[in-house]
């Protein structure tokens, strides 16, 4: 008996070598969304609390990252009507 050269594992590493694009994205999204589920603890939840948890983390983050960068160019647009640094506003 030989286990790698039967014909149906000759069979199954082919098609594992010819699978498109697409499947190949769509496991990496898979994988990677699986390991946010695990480090989250979201595989205790149900889709629905799922999916309400990552929308609302989403746009927490979004919320987030907004504010601080226009909180930069605010800071910049002050330092550029200052001119100098040994000008206090």
């Amino acid at each position: 008996m030989h286990c790698g050269n039967t014909v149906y594992g000759k069979q199954k590493l082919n098609k594992k070598r010819n699978m498109g694009i697409a499947n190949k994205v769509c496991d990496f999204f898979e994988f990677w969304y699986y390991q946010y589920i695990l480090v989250t603890a979201l595989y205790m939840l149900e889709f629905w609390e799922r999916a309400v948890f990552s929308i609302l983390g989403v746009v927490t983050g979004k919320t987030t990252v907004r504010r601080f960068t226009i909180s930069w160019q605010w800071v910049k647009s002050g330092l550029r009507i200052c001119g100098s640094a040994d000008v206090v506003c």
